[in-house]
Parts: C-alpha cells; structure tokens; sequence
C-alpha cells in the first residue's frame, strides 16, 4: 500500500528542465562545459567576483568545521544589502530550499501561477499536494501581467507565486500593478510570494524590491538569489525576506547546517563588492540591447526584458526552438528550448546575456543557421 502510494504521488510530479545542464550536453553532443559558450544558464557574465574565488582558495582546509548553524554572519550581510533586520532573514540552499520550507510550513491547498514563468513553483506545489489554477500571459500582450487577471482568478486559491522580473520572458511586472495585486492578496488573505532572483542586475532593484513590504506583511515573503547575480550556482545560495514571525519558524524548520560553509563566506564577501556589482548591472544593460537589436535583424523576435536574459520568437524565422537549439547545439552553443514552459509552444527560446565577444560568437552562429 505504501508503495503504491508513492507511485501514485511521483505520477503527479513533472519533472521539470533546466537549463545550465553539463552532464546532459556532454551526452548528447560529445562536448565538455570548456568546449562549449552556454546561453542556457541565466548568470552574471563576468563570473564570481575576485574576492570572491581569492577567499575559496585561502579557505579550504575550513570544511573541516560544521557551518555556523543560525547562519548570522551570512544573514546580517544580507540584512545590511536588502535594508531590513536580521530577523526577517532566512539563508537557504539556493532559494529553493527556502520554498520547499514555505510550502511545508505553510501548507496552502491551492495555489495560482502565472505562466509561462520558473517550473519549480508547479513541481513544489505538485510536491506539497495543492491544487494548481493557472492564468496564462499572452505573447501579443508582452506577457505583462496586469492586476484583474489576478483578481478575476483568485477564488479559492491561498498562495500566489509571482516571479519579478519574470522566467523565462525577462519582464518587470510594473511597479503600480505589483502594488495593486499585493493589495488584492492582502484583502483577500492570500499569503504572496515574490521571486526577485533576478531583481538585482537592474540598477533601480532597491525601489522596486518589496523586501520592506513583507517585513510587515502576514501574508508575503520575497525570495532573492546570490546565485545569479553573483554567478555562484554551484555553491547553491538564496536568501528570503519576511515577517519576524514566520521567518523564526523556517529557521527553526530548516536543516541545522543547510548553507556549506564556503557558501556562507562567499556569501558576505560578495555582498560588499559593490565595483563588481556596478560593473555588471552596465555590461548587460549595454550587452542586452546589442544583442537584441542584433537578433531582430537576423529575423528572430526578442521580446522586451529588464533582467540578463531575451526571450525570443523563433517561429518569425521560420524556425521550431528544439530544431534551432540542436544546431546550435552541435555548434558548441547552447540555447534554451522554451517548448517546456506551460504557455508557450515550440517557437520559443531563452538567451543569456553574455561579454561582448561571447554575444558575437553566438550571432555569427544563428546567421549560419539561419543562413542570412
């Protein structure tokens, strides 16, 4: 009877793809990570900062202790960046540990997404067991967001992800539409969750971040990523921003240990590395634009984005996403097929903004392909 249980709840879990998958394109095109550029893997182009990589080297023999089980060097630097208490702060392993947690804790029945948008909000709900309603954003629309489709949705739903700016369209939910829905889960005591993993690669992320809303809010928590910005994805850390209250109960509910403790210093290095920072946030709002002005003119469509990343319509080439990734594939340059994201068909692809020769590389390439 267990058994058929479980199987019974794996039946119900997709599984989701990712990009930045090594393993999977050394399988299937013969290549190592070295021998390839990858636009699938939406992080900082620049690499981690030096300080960052001087520390790791000068600190290995330290895995030798167990991390700092409350995390507080590590929470205090995150209080200090995002302006609130070390109360509100959860360290987590990657940001979605800290989901996993929210979902645990909280334990909403049913939820609502907004797709096409990051695949792990459906299988962490499809995990906890809660029903899932769906509104889908329309490609003539720029898959903006806006306040009544929220409202006219909401009915029984307890939980509503928002991801800002958006997976995989690259988009900013307004600042006075982001108000209004927050508004509208308040009335409406439906708890809010704001994924701002991306918020940081624009230079006005402090005025737009609702980190100061959810310290307090009872029905919000903001999740934010180091991993991204800071391009440490191996090392897996996040961070969410909440009410004192239900932040104390995810720190009492998570694993003791759960940020490594290399993570947790390069953590607080990065977070003081402000050169490094600005010189980001102006590479990929200078690179961004190259790079989209480049693909329009090679036939493709990329939509309008405020993080370090396009979405972009294949099919105004005459081309399908999964056709377009393989040939790129094989050219030692990995793209994002999007046909996997709910709401969007097979016309789609995501690009990471990379350097300036990088960004070049991967446009002589798609000119090849699509032989203009």
């Amino acid at each position: 009877m267990v058994k058929r249980g479980i199987e019974e709840r794996m039946a119900q879990i997709e599984k989701i793809v990712h990009g930045g998958n090594w393993r999977e394109v050394s399988l299937q095109y013969g290549k190592t990570p070295e021998e390839t550029l990858d636009f699938s893997l939406n992080v900082n182009p620049l690499g981690p900062p030096a300080a960052v990589l001087d520390c790791l080297r000068r600190n290995l023999k330290v895995i030798r202790r167990y991390p700092d089980p409350e995390n507080y060097g590590l929470r205090k630097s995150l209080s200090d960046y995002l302006g609130v208490g070390v109360e509100n702060v959860t360290a987590g392993n990657g940001s979605m540990e800290i989901l996993h947690l929210l979902m645990q804790t909280l334990g909403p029945r049913r939820v609502l997404i907004c797709e096409p948008t990051f695949g792990e909000y459906r299988r962490v709900s499809q995990i906890s067991g809660a029903e899932i309603a769906t509104v889908f954003l329309k490609p003539q629309d720029g898959f903006q967001l806006e306040p009544a489709f929220i409202s006219h949705k909401l009915s029984s739903e307890e939980l509503v992800f928002l991801c800002n700016p958006n997976n995989p369209t690259g988009n900013l939910i307004p600042e006075k539409a982001l108000r209004e829905i927050s508004e509208i889960c308040r009335r409406r005591g439906v708890f809010l969750v704001i994924d701002e993993s991306f918020l940081d690669f624009l230079p006005e992320w402090r005025k737009l971040t609702l980190c100061a809303k959810a310290v307090d809010a009872d029905n919000m928590l903001v999740l934010r990523s180091l991993t991204k910005f800071f391009a440490m994805p191996g090392l897996r850390l996040g961070a969410a921003v909440a009410n004192a209250a239900l932040t104390s109960i995810l720190n009492r509910v998570r694993d003791p240990w759960n940020v490594n403790i290399l993570a947790q210093m390069a953590g607080e290095i990065a977070l003081r590395e402000d050169d490094y920072m600005e010189s980001s946030r102006a590479l990929i709002r200078r690179e961004r634009d190259f790079l989209a002005g480049r693909l329009a003119e090679l036939g493709l469509k990329p939509f309008p984005a405020a993080a370090n990343f396009l979405l972009v319509d294949t099919s105004a080439a005459g081309w399908k996403a999964q056709e377009l990734a393989r040939a790129a594939g094989r050219r030692g340059i990995l793209i994002r097929d999007c046909s996997s994201f709910p709401g969007l068909g097979s016309g789609y692809i995501r690009l990471a903004v990379k350097d300036h020769a990088s960004n070049s590389t991967l446009l002589r390439v798609l000119a090849e392909i699509l032989q203009v």
